[in-house]
């Protein structure tokens, strides 16, 4: 069973889910698991983080409970030379495999949860998926960046949320 931990918050009470997925001995391939790690260790009450080595169906439960789903994976397309941002939408049709993709659990969290968040995906560049440990300098780099960006899309995303039901307000004007 996946166990999200978090700050405060339970993952069912979480308005923000960040998972984490790589391989923890390819190098730069952990960059993912690192940002969640460093996002978990700052214990947001509104954030619940999971690490892990890869996407499986298990997680559609988790996700669909969240407002705001934040997947971190490295990426070796040559086309990304900094950290990206992109949105992610659910696919047609959900992938209940043992390896899934973002839009894949997406598609799942809608189908058994209809849980139908917002959701991101964000992209680590890497130089080195070697065995062995550590980051390469652009990587390490990325990944300090990449916690600062996910911080400001969860504070902007508090913004944009409602602080109150507007509907007990005008019943008590």
């Amino acid at each position: 069973m996946i166990e999200p931990t978090t700050g405060t918050a339970s993952a069912s009470r979480a308005r923000v889910l960040v998972i984490g997925y790589g391989s923890s001995l390819r190098r730069d391939d952990a960059a993912g698991l690192i940002v969640a790690e460093r996002l978990r260790s700052l214990g947001h009450p509104d954030v619940s983080v999971i690490a892990v080595p890869q996407l499986t169906p298990e997680l559609a439960l988790p996700i669909s409970e969240s407002r705001l789903c934040i997947f971190v994976d490295a990426s070796s397309d040559p086309d990304d030379a900094t950290v990206r941002m992109r949105s992610v939408r659910a696919d047609a049709t959900p992938n209940a495999s043992h390896h899934s993709d973002p839009s894949g659990l997406l598609a799942l969290a809608k189908r058994l949860y209809d849980g139908s968040i917002r959701s991101w995906l964000l992209t680590i560049p890497v130089e080195d998926l070697s065995l062995g440990e550590g980051l390469s300098a652009l990587t390490r780099r990325c990944v300090d960046e990449a916690v600062k960006t996910i911080l400001l899309l969860i504070e902007s995303d508090a913004a944009a949320a409602p602080t109150s039901n507007p509907w007990s307000e005008a019943r008590h004007a």
